[in-house]
């Protein structure tokens, strides 16, 4: 690139991507985007016409070889210049430093993501065939019908042929200042005489590990080629989601208090998590004598003894293998600050009562969960924020909707309050 006088032209949004093997930083340019004319660089330029063949045509030559060759075009699109008059077109701003003054540079070769990118790059390749024709007619021809833009998938039947196709193609393309790098092959022998100063020219590949070609992954070991293909399940469930921590009453289900999780805020892990999650969900419920209900993520001796200084009990399930408890085998161990060992219920099969309390009050969330997905306003969406809004419809709105439903529902005064409190903040 080289600078410029700061005339009025064109200039490219740009931002570094650190992702390609060949191209360390691979800087990304938005021709798309548009000036203060609300014209885009792409919507005044051509495309050009197909000069390519097609990727499944490109696929089936390559398999037809006992040997087969993969490669790639290092940094193609900046090995091919473009005219003086036309650079002023692909303008960009520029400093070494945040302290320097901006500067103002022109790109003098053609930038990827420009819509006239793909055709000036494969047009580059045709007339290094078309030059080179008379003196290398079997590399032209890989040239011209198994290049896929900088990708090239060929081959031969012998070493020798191979290793002759693969030195002439290497040599024209390197006239017009393109490298051959990434060779992936099913026979190694080929390459033994290549040397490079770069350390990429040769893809290392473990026997069970494959390289994407053309969409598909090609296996060079075993010379097996798998089309990946997505199935869908309606029954599995997304991969992505928002988790969301609630407490509810344990009579009503009504929705207490939530708090979005929002992942880890450093390169540290959280250390008990669950305790600082319920402290935060309970505050307001100090001195209340309130019994908090949690299952076994949450569970923890300090927990309970935090929650006993708020005057707040504490009757939950903990882990089997929590390191703290004595391993002694049972399914469901329980961890309370509102009972004793002594206390036994006589009319349920003699149940200790913190297990009949336990199983009272662990429903809440449950049955809000249920309720919500009944009487759900819920749309399909990507973007979390809305999302987290129909979550919070839901889980107050299903309220006045069972409350109408079931007239004979807890009609009691502290179920009126609720709902009246739903629909306020619902109104909200």
């Amino acid at each position: 690139m080289s600078e410029v006088d700061n005339f009025p032209s064109f200039y490219l949004p740009h931002h570094p991507k650190y992702t390609s093997l060949t191209t360390k930083v691979r800087v990304v340019f938005d021709a798309s985007a548009k000036s203060d004319s609300n014209i885009s660089l792409n919507e005044l330029q051509f495309v050009g016409p197909t000069l390519q063949r097609d990727v499944f045509s490109i696929l089936v030559n390559f398999r037809q070889y006992l040997i087969a060759l993969s490669a790639d075009i290092a940094k193609m699109h900046r090995q091919i210049k473009i005219r003086p008059e036309d650079r002023r077109f692909q303008r960009i701003f520029w400093r070494d430093k945040p302290s320097d003054e901006i500067s103002c540079y022109e790109l003098n070769t053609v930038t990827y993501g420009a819509s006239s990118a793909p055709y000036l790059a494969i047009k580059c390749l045709m007339l290094l065939a078309e030059e080179y024709k008379h003196k290398f007619p079997k590399a032209c021809s890989a040239i011209s019908n198994s290049f896929y833009v900088d990708d090239l998938l060929t081959g031969g039947n012998s070493l020798e042929e191979v290793q002759k196709l693969q030195q002439e193609i290497q040599f024209i393309l390197g006239s017009a200042g393109f490298e051959l790098t990434k060779y992936v092959l099913n026979n190694r022998k080929v390459l033994a005489h290549v040397s490079s100063e770069t350390d990429y020219s040769i893809l290392e590949l473990g026997e069970h590990e494959s390289t994407k070609t053309l969409g598909v992954m090609w296996n060079s070991s075993s010379d097996t080629i798998q089309c990946p293909f997505k199935q869908f399940i309606p029954s599995k469930p997304g991969k992505y989601g928002i988790k969301i921590w609630v407490a509810c009453d344990s009579q009503t289900s009504f929705v207490y208090n939530c708090q979005i999780y929002v992942g880890t805020t450093g390169d540290q892990r959280e250390r008990s998590q669950g305790k600082r999650v319920v402290l935060d969900m309970t505050k307001g419920l100090e001195t209340s004598g309130k019994n908090v209900t949690t299952n076994n993520f949450f569970t923890s001796l300090d927990l309970a003894r935090e929650m006993e200084k708020k005057n707040l009990k504490f009757n939950n399930s903990t882990k089997f293998s929590y390191q703290d408890f004595p391993k002694k085998g049972k399914i469901v161990t329980l961890l309370s600050t509102m009972h004793d060992s002594g206390q036994i219920c006589e009319t349920e099969k003699k149940k200790p009562q913190m297990i009949i309390d336990y199983n009272k009050t662990k429903l809440g969330v449950d049955t809000m969960n249920k309720l919500v997905q009944t009487y759900t306003v819920k749309r399909q969406t990507r973007r979390w924020p809305v999302t987290v809004f129909y979550i919070m419809i839901d889980a107050l709105n299903f309220y006045i909707i069972w409350g109408r439903l079931n007239k004979d529902w807890r009609i009691k005064k502290g179920y009126k309050r609720i709902s009246h409190a739903a629909r306020n903040r619902i109104n909200c």
